[in-house]
């Protein structure tokens, strides 16, 4: 007898080295909560972000968090990219990978805020980065996976045990949502999506991988 596991879903997940200090960095580069920031309808009230989906650049602090999270880009590269023949180009032994944003937000949940279900599109990969964030009192992102259970037919869901300063890399596709906060404290994070041979590219880095 042969078990074959058909499909799996990739999730990878990192802990950010020197995070008090990379923290008060991304925190001191965020725009301020205001008004024009806020979500006021159902759900998403209490809800900042600075979201702007036909933008065509990255927000001020993106160079900052790139710089922060390169190096987890580069393992995400070598674990995963470098199986995709066509994102990656072979100098000498060494093989580069351009890695393409298309967006980066950042979102802060007061009390009671929530992000309903939604995915980010069909193709690429997102991630969220846990920048305030309090394991104690916040939740982590609920993902719902596109398979049902098999014996009963009921969905799905996954919460990773998330610390702040994790980071948290994922197909675009999967359906996933912010879970009210339930506590007086802040929850922030910061998003972004990278989409492979997109026209909407903002913003570009070159990975070098391992041999």
């Amino acid at each position: 007898m042969t078990l074959h596991n058909l499909f799996s879903i990739p999730i990878l997940h990192y802990s950010i080295d020197n995070w008090i200090e990379n923290k008060n960095k991304i925190m001191s580069s965020l725009p301020e909560n205001k008004d024009n920031y806020i979500h006021g309808k159902d759900s998403l009230r209490g809800l900042y972000t600075d979201y702007k989906g036909g933008s065509t650049s990255m927000p001020s602090y993106a160079g900052i968090v790139i710089d922060i999270i390169k190096p987890y880009l580069k393992d995400f590269c070598n674990q995963i990219v470098i199986n995709g023949s066509d994102r990656q180009l072979t100098i000498g032994n060494k093989k580069q990978v351009n890695i393409e944003f298309t967006n980066m937000w950042y979102q802060t949940e007061m009390y009671g805020a929530s992000h309903g279900l939604h995915n980010h599109g069909q193709l690429g990969w997102s991630s969220v980065i846990y920048v305030d964030y309090d394991p104690k009192i916040h939740t982590s992102t609920e993902f719902l996976s596109p398979f049902h259970d098999v014996w009963n037919g009921n969905l799905l869901t996954f919460r990773p045990p998330i610390n702040e300063g994790d980071m948290v890399i994922f197909p675009s596709y999967i359906a996933h949502q912010a879970l009210p906060n339930s506590s007086q404290v802040p929850r922030t994070v910061i998003s972004y999506n990278i989409k492979g041979n997109s026209s909407f590219v903002k913003s570009n880095l070159l990975i070098t991988t391992e041999t």
